[in-house]
C-alpha cells in the first residue's frame, strides 16, 4: 500500500503524533505498542484530517470531512434558525413563543458553535476578515463584563423571563453574523433571502388570520386576546420582524430575473406585510 501524498496538512498531522509519541514515550510498553498503531494507522490512512494550510482530506476514508463541508454545515444551521426561529411557537408551555425561540435558537447556536469553532480550528482565521473580528470580539467582551457586573450574573446568561435575550441569545446571534461572513457568497445570500421571505409569509398569513378573527387556536391570556402578535407572540416583536423583511419581500418583488409569479406571490405578501404593521398597532417595531 502506498503512502499518502504529503501535503501540508499530513506534515502538521505527522509532527503533531511525533510530539505526542515523545510525551507518551514514558507510558509502559502494551500502551506504547498501541499508540504507535494508532500513530501508522493514521498516517497510512488518513481519515480525512485536515489542518491549517490543507485544502483537501489528507487521504479520503469513512470520516471524510474538508473546509467545503464545514461550510455547508455552517450555512444549513443558519437556514435553519432563519426558518424555523421566526415561526415557532409550542402551546403546552406557559411561555408559548419566547422560551420557544429562545431554545430553539439556544440549541442551533450550540450545534453552529461546534461546526463555526472546527472551520476555524482547519481553515485559520482566513474566512473572517480581520475588522469583524475585531467588532465581534469587542462586542461579546462588552457583553461578558456587563454580564459579569450585572445585579444576576445568572439571569443575565440566559436572560429575563419572557425576553430570554441574555448572554446566550446574544453569543447565538454573533455565531450567525460570523457564519455568514465566513461560509456565504453572493448565491447563498439569495438563498438566505428566500428563506426569510417565506418566513414573512407564514408571519404575514398567521397576523391576517388574527385580524380577521380566524385564528385557528385559543389564546386565553388577555393580553393575546386584544392584540395581533402573530407567530412572534408579541406585537412589538411582530412588528419588528415585519420591519425587517419588508425590504427583503419588495426585492423579490421587484428583481427582473425572478419568474412572474414568484414576484407576483412577493407583492401579495408584500401587501399582506404592510396590512399587518397597521394591525399590529406598533410604532416600537418598526
Amino acid at each position: 500500500m502506498g503512502t499518502p501524498e504529503e501535503t501540508p496538512g499530513s506534515l502538521r498531522v505527522a509532527a503533531l503524533l511525533r510530539q505526542c509519541g515523545r510525551v507518551l514515550g514514558v507510558i509502559p510498553g502494551p500502551f506504547r505498542v498501541s499508540w504507535i498503531g494508532l500513530q501508522s494507522t493514521l498516517l497510512r490512512r488518513g481519515y480525512g484530517l485536515v489542518f491549517p494550510g490543507a485544502s483537501a482530506p489528507v487521504r479520503k476514508g469513512r470520516w471524510n470531512v474538508n473546509v467545503a463541508q464545514l461550510r455547508t454545515l455552517n450555512r444549513a444551521f443558519v437556514y435553519a434558525i432563519a426558518a424555523i426561529v421566526p415561526v415557532v411557537f409550542w402551546r403546552s408551555v406557559t411561555d408559548s413563543f419566547d422560551l420557544t425561540k429562545g431554545t430553539v435558537l439556544n440549541i442551533f447556536g450550540t450545534f453552529l458553535l461546534g461546526a463555526f469553532v472546527l472551520l476555524i480550528i482547519l481553515s485559520g482565521l482566513k474566512p473572517v476578515a480581520k475588522p469583524v473580528w475585531i467588532a465581534v470580539g469587542a462586542f461579546a467582551a462588552g457583553t461578558i463584563v456587563t454580564t459579569i457586573t450585572s445585579m444576576a450574573p445568572i439571569v443575565s446568561i440566559v436572560g429575563q423571563s419572557q425576553r430570554y435575550t441574555g448572554l446566550a441569545t446574544i453569543f447565538s446571534g454573533l455565531l450567525v453574523t460570523l457564519a455568514i461572513v465566513a461560509c456565504f457568497n453572493s448565491r447563498q445570500l439569495v438563498v438566505l433571502a428566500y428563506v426569510m421571505v417565506g418566513t414573512a409569509v407564514v408571519v404575514a398569513v398567521y397576523g391576517l388570520l388574527q385580524e380577521s378573527d380566524n385564528d385557528p387556536f385559543e389564546w386565553f391570556s388577555e393580553s393575546f386576546s386584544k392584540f395581533v402578535f402573530s407567530t412572534l407572540g408579541n406585537p412589538n416583536t411582530g412588528a419588528a420582524y415585519t420591519a425587517v423583511t419588508l425590504p427583503i419581500v419588495a426585492w423579490a418583488m421587484l428583481r427582473r430575473e425572478h419568474h412572474l409569479a414568484v414576484r407576483i406571490t412577493a407583492g401579495a405578501v408584500f401587501g399582506a406585510a404592510v396590512a399587518n404593521l397597521a394591525a399590529f398597532n406598533s410604532f416600537q417595531g418598526p
